[in-house]
């Protein structure tokens, strides 16, 4: 499917996010229409290599602790699963260290797809699974996310929910591919399924003023409404989005120190309707909303 957007316009011009003073080289250069030039980012820098993740996860300490549980998706996963008679089918794509997995398993009336490219981000989020004693909730998947949608594509499956956190977004640099992604993930979708996805935008490839987010050689966060635009075109319906400053602390570079770093978040929900069903569930990006969910999650660890 060829998909027409503002940022997919092929205009012959890149740009360089250094800024003066800086070297260009320690920097992205980025094209619209095509997005990051990677040939002069080692391939241990690039966020969408499987050589960077199982470097960074050898040492996967500061990622664990840098990873911040959030109770909003959790709770929505809960109501959607109050409200259907059959078993959810999640994908978690991109799943890293497999906590986020962990605790949706933990929800009953869910299987949980864990894709990952890094092997050694999926053997943390293997034991992970046993050791919480819900493994056989979990099938951990060590493959590219568009290789794994198509195979699920041509299974016949249809997924109640997909979580798109980060891959394919910001660990992305070709603009192409993650539309592809998005549109595979939109195929993979049942009627009134939903897509959660969270991406790293940056500011500073609309509008080279805006330099409060930093640039970092092989990260690739997109222009501010490229995925809102990629995603209306595909024919999903928007419920929600935001955007929100998000400050970090993990390292940036294999075998680097953790440190300190801002990036601009871009949350949404999308439902795949043509009516726009949304289900009404009240819910929020971020932490639940009832008085009752720290009750309710507490109940379901004791579970385990």
């Amino acid at each position: 499917m060829k998909i027409q957007n503002k940022f997919l316009d092929g205009l012959d011009v890149k740009f360089s996010l250094a800024l003066e003073g800086e070297n260009p080289l320690e920097h992205n250069f980025y094209k619209p229409g095509v997005g990051y030039i990677t040939k002069h980012i080692p391939k241990s820098l690039q966020r969408g290599n499987t050589v960077h993740w199982d470097e960074q996860y050898k040492e996967s300490e500061s990622f664990d602790n840098s990873w911040k549980s959030r109770s909003g998706p959790l709770e929505f996963v809960y109501n959607l699963s109050l409200l259907s008679d059959k078993e959810l089918i999640v994908i978690n794509l991109g799943a890293g260290l497999g906590s986020f997995s962990v605790d949706l398993a933990r929800i009953p009336n869910t299987t949980v797809h864990h894709v990952d490219f890094s092997k050694e981000g999926n053997i943390v989020a293997r034991q992970k699974a046993i050791d919480s004693k819900v493994d056989c909730k979990i099938k951990i998947h060590t493959m590219d996310n568009d290789k794994y949608l198509k195979e699920f594509i041509a299974s016949g499956m249809k997924a109640d929910i997909i979580f798109l956190y980060g891959a394919s977004g910001s660990n992305e640099p070709s603009d192409k591919k993650y539309v592809k992604t998005l549109d595979l993930s939109s195929k993979t979708l049942k009627d009134g399924g939903y897509l959660w996805h969270v991406t790293m935008i940056q500011p500073r490839l609309i509008n080279p003023l805006d330099t409060r987010i930093q640039d970092t050689l092989g990260d690739f966060p997109k222009p501010p409404g490229m995925a809102k635009e990629i995603l209306i075109n595909l024919g999903l319906n928007l419920v929600r989005e935001e955007e929100q400053e998000r400050p970090d602390f993990h390292p940036l570079v294999p075998k680097g120190e953790p440190i300190h770093h801002l990036h601009l978040a871009y949350r949404c929900l999308f439902v795949n309707s043509k009516n726009n069903k949304f289900k009404g569930i009240n819910f929020d990006f971020q932490n639940a909303v009832s008085g009752e969910w720290n009750s309710i999650w507490n109940r379901l660890i004791c579970l385990d």
